[in-house]
């Protein structure tokens, strides 16, 4: 019996589930069968490769202890039953348990990892992990329904590998925006397919509705693209023809929820005035103060300017406390052959990026009705970049300044998916191949890869970084778990920790001191308790000083 090779048994499985997703064909509007995602080999490839890309450089943070967002949530909700999700009595202290923000769902998400994997690190990102790749693939998916081409794919991958600053790998850091992103791509995605296809029936409305209600009760990002939705819809109305009729229904479906997530915020901030008061310097009624909106125009452009230079420059990072600082091009620290290859490969995105543009200002080779839409589509992506951000930048930058927004990969996250999916609706990819027989358009994919390639290097980097600095804080929780695992079963067991956690230099100590509270509050007592427990920090070892049976 003749061996295998791996490479027949790779072909084998593609070949399967090609013929298995032949029953997802979508149809053409002038008929005909069009291929899934599935179905075409560079599909198939393009989607191991990333998920390889993923592996390699994010691997480390698997590993990762919890961190800042993780620890406040379970300090705060440190004695609330999680053992069993059939306790729904919580869900309405969870709502409401960050006076400062309005996150109900956010809290919720945070809640269930809690529920499901309780003190297991491991599990929460694990599940993070999928939830960021399966992100960037719909987010490959939404380019190719905007228009098909090989730079969907690695503007996809190079989007997966630069969110990488003080929080090395997003979700370790924050949940919410990851949760949220996953939403807003997904409902978009079916709203474009649905102009694409002309099949914009009630149910593909009721899953957009669904999808973008819920995004707009995870945070308070939500709201704007909803609306924007709604307008987008409007505005092409005329083009579904009899399917766009009677959508008045659907657009109430998707106002309604933006309104009554408004009257919820307006009473939370009611109550949150009563608990801080209206002159701490925090306190969010003062989000919405004139001069605060005046510095909306400044603190964009900054925004853009940041966020920009970080994509089309991949810089290394220092990790600093509580903030991150870029290393700019210029130090003389940085490599000079890395400076050349950088703005190598910005200048040649930058003449790809003009020459596929030139539809904005000269005759273009697409009948009007598909100009017109394809301008009001990157109108719609530059609105959602600002509709996605105004909320941050009024929030964050009243309450901790804006270079907290300017320096935190959280917030990054979701603005860039939005700027290379304007920059992708932008484009021309006709005209681009079009230029030196194709030539530019091969040059600018080569740029983009590059890019993601020194954006891994340097993420891999970062993270690894940081694998070392939380050694010690996930040796002392992994320590005091297992002592907890091992005792918890006898009676009145409980215990007192005299060394506090090892200080970490890039995360807010208030937090990371909380880090036990969150799952052994239960078992935690200053006086009278049954074990006495002490940290060495030079030998990393956990010792009983006193108690016992």
């Amino acid at each position: 019996m003749s061996m295998i090779g791996p490479w027949s048994i790779l072909t084998r499985v593609r070949s399967a589930w090609g013929s298995l997703s032949g029953a997802l064909l979508a149809e053409k509007p002038g008929g005909g069968p069009q291929p899934t995602i599935w179905t075409s080999r560079l599909h198939f490839y393009a989607f191991f490769a990333t998920l390889a890309a993923h592996l390699l450089v994010y691997a480390p943070s698997l590993f990762h202890i919890f961190r800042n967002d993780h620890w406040t949530f379970l300090y705060v909700t440190r004695e609330w039953d999680f053992s069993s999700l059939h306790k729904f009595h919580y869900i309405g202290h969870m709502i409401w348990f960050d006076r400062s923000r309005f996150i109900p769902l956010g809290c919720l998400f945070i809640g269930f990892q809690k529920c499901l994997f309780g003190p297991s690190y491991f599990g929460h990102h694990v599940l993070l992990f999928i939830l960021h790749f399966s992100i960037t693939w719909t987010l490959c998916k939404l380019m190719l329904v905007i228009q098909r081409g090989v730079l969907a794919y690695a503007l996809a991958l190079m989007f997966s590998l630069l969110i990488g600053n003080i929080d090395g790998a997003v979700w370790n850091y924050s949940s919410v925006y990851p949760f949220q992103l996953l939403l807003l791509l997904i409902a978009i995605y079916q709203f474009e397919r649905g102009l694409r296809d002309g099949r914009f029936t009630s149910r593909r409305r009721m899953l957009i509705a669904a999808l973008l209600a819920a995004s707009v009760f995870v945070n308070e990002s939500g709201a704007p693209l909803s609306l924007l939705v709604c307008l987008f819809f409007l505005l092409h109305r005329k083009r579904l023809g009899p399917l766009g009729r009677g959508g008045v229904q659907w657009v109430i479906l998707l106002v309604l929820p933006v309104l009554v997530y408004g009257a919820m915020y307006y009473l939370n901030i009611q109550q949150a005035a009563l608990i801080v008061g209206p002159e701490d310097p925090g306190a969010p009624e003062r989000v919405l103060r004139l001069r605060n909106i005046m510095r909306l125009p400044r603190l964009h452009l900054d925004v853009f300017h940041r966020y920009l230079f970080h994509v089309l420059v991949p810089t290394g990072t220092q990790l600093g406390y509580r903030e991150v600082t870029y290393v700019s091009p210029g130090r003389s620290d940085f490599p000079f052959s890395a400076i050349l290859l950088n703005y190598a490969c910005v200048l040649v995105l930058m003449a790809g990026f003009w020459w596929g543009a030139r539809w904005a200002v000269e005759p273009s080779a697409l009948p009007r009705p598909e100009r017109a839409l394809k301008g009001r589509r990157a109108l719609f992506y530059l609105l959602a970049l600002l509709g996605y951000m105004t909320p941050i930048l009024l929030g964050r930058s009243v309450t901790y300044g804006p270079d907290i927004v300017l320096q935190t990969s959280r917030y990054m996250y979701g603005y860039s998916a939005f700027l290379l999916l304007f920059l992708y609706a932008m484009v021309d990819l006709g005209e681009l191949r079009s230029i030196r027989r194709g030539a530019v358009h091969g040059a600018v994919v080569a740029s983009v890869l590059v890019l993601a390639t020194l954006h891994g290097i340097y993420v891999r980097q970062a993270v690894d970084h940081m694998t070392y600095l939380l050694a010690p804080l996930r040796s002392y929780f992994d320590q005091v778990h297992q002592f907890v695992r091992r005792h918890r079963g006898e009676p009145d067991f409980s215990f007192k920790m005299l060394t506090p956690p090892p200080q970490i230099t890039f995360s807010d100590y208030v937090h990371v001191n909380r880090c036990l509270d969150g799952f052994f509050h239960a078992y935690k007592r200053e006086r009278g308790a049954k074990y006495i427990l002490e940290f060495d920090l030079e030998e990393g070892k956990l010792q009983v000083k006193g108690g016992g049976p």
